[in-house]
């Protein structure tokens, strides 16, 4: 709804001068969902290492090996590499490289400070601004503060070229592992 009502610049200059309730109540909203929204997809880019040792562990079958075996709620990514290092599974080398690849990345590990200061101290929220020489959706200015965690500090950062970039790196990491994951299954089922 927001976007549709804002058809000129000017609609934008209205938002910060008015005295209207019901507009300042609308941007208000647009403010909270977009806010909303964002959090719950960093939310859901960070817990990719999560889902994929559960299925890394149970389609490798590490679980049915006393030496490979993690408590249920010990289950993570560092542990199935862990296990997996140790495994007698055939052609890993290629797997654990995608895996350190996904992890051992300066944006994921951009990803993983932001959701967890997030989760456990403050949310960091992006900050909204209009930019007037633009148009159309390009008007809106998304962007990360700098913020520390663990003693690190890590830059501000355009959140639309943050998510793009990291979902991408992460969708073709995805696929490159998954089809990684086919190939050591059909090779241990033809083993035995």
């Amino acid at each position: 709804n927001h976007l549709k009502t804002m058809t000129k610049e000017s609609d934008y200059l209205d938002l910060v001068l008015t005295l209207d309730p019901e507009v300042y109540n609308t941007e208000h909203e647009f403010h909270l969902s977009l806010r909303a929204n964002i959090n719950a997809l960093l939310i859901n880019l960070n817990c990719i290492p999560d889902y994929l040792s559960h299925v890394l562990y149970y389609s490798l079958a590490l679980n049915l090996s006393n030496s490979t075996k993690i408590e249920p709620k010990k289950i993570s990514l560092y542990s199935v590499k862990i296990k997996l290092l140790d495994s007698s599974i055939p052609n890993k080398q290629e797997l654990l490289k995608l895996l350190d690849e996904l992890t051992l990345n300066d944006d994921f590990d951009f990803l993983r400070a932001l959701v967890n200061h997030s989760k456990h101290r403050y949310t960091i929220t992006p900050k909204v601004t209009y930019n007037m020489q633009k148009s159309n959706d390009d008007i809106y200015e998304l962007k990360f503060e700098n913020f520390t965690y663990d003693k690190k500090t890590y830059p501000a950062k355009n959140v639309n070229e943050f998510i793009n970039s990291e979902y991408n790196r992460q969708s073709m990491l995805m696929i490159n592992i998954g089809n990684n994951i086919d190939s050591i299954v059909q090779c241990m089922l033809t083993k035995n």
